[in-house]
Parts: structure tokens; sequence; C-alpha cells
């Protein structure tokens, strides 16, 4: 068996794990809201996941210096330092004890060990291998899968054995999902098969680069607001609205299905679109931008199964590809940068988007126009890409 593929299908375990603890906010505020221990506004608990989205953009945009230390040391340093992240949170007596627990700690680890996991994929399988849409996509596939069964997963945990609890549940699914790649964790060296990675293409000059990745890493933000926010408000809004919690993580359940089965689409299909991705992505955007007006417009929980199904299918390609599409921001040049400003523009995006929520609703006791704000980021986001994709039609021609 191809080595590369142990590993792809090892990682993606871990890949589940964190992204479903990221996108099961909405469950984790709905939580802390109603624990009169805590206390404190929305706004102060949308601190927790902004200072977390936070540690991890501090994480890629300093991902040079983070490089010098050895993998695997790396690796397994920042699982101990999650895991007690985790346990020391199931202890929290304050919302302030859980941001530096929950935010910094898991923040930084979890993101220092995914980059990790990135970038080896993308060793194993570089842009000319026939399936590197499929290697570099099959963890984003694994990371739905994730938000699927852990929505559900927290929120029985919660309601059954108390938050508390749950954190210490969360910290020995985190220590198992962290340690099984390490077993086939190695740099790919002559197994790695007769495909190359492409040199770098000097086709933009450093102007050109700074002025593309400006609005590659805006776009990112946009999008990174509108992923964590689209999903993160929508328990507490269908709650306001009259459902009770059980029924509204459905909708949750409902969009990450959705998501799954675009993002298995892309899988599968990606590497037969290689060089129009991000003109997929500038169209999907559009269409987001369009969904979350009718978020904004819906008057009943019932609107909110056409938006799920939107939502769903529209962000799944956008993640999916994440790292396929970032070999045609610059034609090829500088990989591995570009995919750093990528995800450091999308956690920034994220750490903002849990604060301004919580602001608008105890400004307004509703979320509607978190829903306007989602709208125009995404078509900021739409019209970047579709500048980009211009951009580099040009400079490839000249």
């Amino acid at each position: 068996m191809y080595y590369g593929w142990k590993f792809v299908f090892a990682s993606s375990m871990y890949s589940m794990t964190f992204n479903g603890f990221y996108m099961s906010w909405g469950v984790f505020n709905a939580a802390f809201a109603g624990d009169p221990d805590l206390g404190g506004s929305l706004a102060v608990i949308g601190l927790i996941p902004s200072i977390m989205y936070a540690s991890a953009a501090l994480v890629c945009l300093s991902a040079k210096e983070v490089s010098v230390i050895i993998p695997k040391l790396k690796i397994i340093t920042f699982a101990a330092v999650l895991v007690l992240g985790l346990v020391l949170s199931s202890v929290a007596p304050s919302t302030t004890f859980l941001i530096f627990t929950h935010g910094i700690m898991t923040g930084f680890s979890i993101t220092i060990i995914r980059l990790e996991y990135t970038f080896r994929i993308a060793e194993w399988f570089p842009w000319d291998h026939r399936y590197h849409v499929l290697a570099t996509s099959f963890n984003r596939l694994a990371m739905v899968a994730g938000t699927v069964v852990y929505a559900n997963l927290i929120e029985w945990l919660f309601r059954t054995l108390g938050w508390r609890y749950g954190y210490l549940v969360l910290g020995g699914f985190f220590l198992v999902s962290v340690l099984l790649p390490l077993g086939s964790f190695q740099r790919p060296g002559t197994q790695a098969g007769p495909e190359n990675q492409e040199a770098d293409k000097k086709v933009f000059g450093c102007g050109q680069q700074i002025c593309i990745l400006s609005m590659w890493f805006l776009s990112n933000v946009a999008n990174g607001i509108g992923h964590s926010n689209s999903t993160g408000i929508l328990i507490k809004h269908l709650e306001d609205m009259g459902l009770p919690s059980y029924v509204a993580v459905r909708f949750m359940t409902t969009e990450a299905v959705c998501n799954f089965f675009s993002r298995l689409a892309t899988t599968l299909v990606g590497d037969r679109v290689k060089g129009h991705i991000l003109k997929i992505h500038a169209v999907l955007a559009l269409i987001l931008a369009a969904n979350m007006l009718l978020g904004y417009a819906a008057t009943s929980p019932t609107a909110f199964i056409p938006y799920s199904i939107v939502l769903g299918f529209g962000q799944g390609p956008l993640f999916s590809a994440m790292y396929a599409s970032c070999s045609e921001v610059t034609s090829g040049q500088n990989v591995q940068q570009v995919y750093v400003i990528c995800s450091g523009g999308t956690y920034v995006g994220m750490s903002v988007a849990p604060y301004l929520s919580g602001a608008i609703y105890d400004w307004q006791n509703s979320y509607s126009l978190v829903f306007v704000i989602l709208a125009v980021g995404y078509f900021v986001c739409g019209l970047a890409m579709f500048a980009i994709v211009v951009i580099n039609k040009i400079s490839t021609k000249t």
C-alpha cells in the first residue's frame, strides 16, 4: 500500500476530532449561557472561541518560527498541552479561566499539530501528483464528518454529564486522535512516486505577490467570519424562535450532512478541475452571500431548512479544496506560504466572529443583523477571488 495513504487515513481521525470541537461552538455557547456559575454576557462568552481562533491565527502567521522544532517532538509536546487545556477547562471557575484553557491552550496546540499533518500530506502528494486534490481534501472530508458526529456527541455529553465532565471525555478523544497518526509520520523520500514538487515559477514580482496575497488574506478573513458565525449562532437563534436545543441541533446536522456530500464530490472530482478551483470558489462565495440574506429575512424555523442545505453545499467545496486552491493563487509559487496566509486569514475571521455576534446579540437581543454582515463578507470574498483569477490570467499571458 502506498505509504502516503496510510498517513492520510490515520490523520483523518484527528481532523474529525479538532473540527468537531471547533465547529460545535454553538453547543458550547448554549451550555455556557445557561450556567449561572459562569455568568457574563454572550459577548464575554464569545471571547472564548475568539481567543482560540486568534491563537490559531498567531500560530499560522508565525509558522516559519515554529518550524525549527523537530516535528514529532512538536506534536507530542503540544498534544500534552492540548489535553491539559481540556482537563483544566473541566474545573473552570469562570469565563476568564476558560478563555485561557479552552481559548489559548487548545487554540495553539490544535493548529500547530494540524499544520504539521497538512504539510506532511502535501509532501506525499504534490500539485503534479494525479491525486493531489483527493489526498489533500480527504482530511477536509473527515472534518465535516467530525462536525456531524461531535455536534451531536458534545450536545449529548453536556446534556447528560454536564459540560465539565464532557471536557474530560473530549480530552480522551483528542489524545487518541493525535497519537494515532504518529506511527506513520515520516517524510516521503523516494517513496513518494515519480511525481516531483513543481519548482517555483517566478510569475509574479514582489509587488504583485503582496497585492494578490493581501486580497487572498482579506477574502479568507471574510470566509472565516462566515464559516464561524453561520453555524455558531444557529442553535441560539433557533432557540429564540421557540425550538429546544435538541431539535435546533438537527439544523446544524443538516448543514453538516450537505457539507459532507459537497466535500465528497469535491474530493472525488477535484483533480479533474485543477486550475479552475478558485473560480468555483468565487461563485460559491456569492451564492453564500445570497443565502445569508435568506437567513436575515427568515421569520420561522422552517426557512432555515433551505438555509442549512445551501450553507452546507456552498461551504463544503470552499474548505475541501482549500490547499489545492492555494496552488492557483500565485500560479504555484510559494504554495505553503499561501496556505499559511489562507489559514491565518480564516482564523482571524473566526476569532472576530463570535465576539462580534455576541456583542450584536447583547445590543439588539437578536442575531438578525449578523446575517447582513455575513452577506457582505461573502460578497467581498467572492469579488476578491475573482480579482485574483483575473490578475493570474493577465500575468501568465505577459
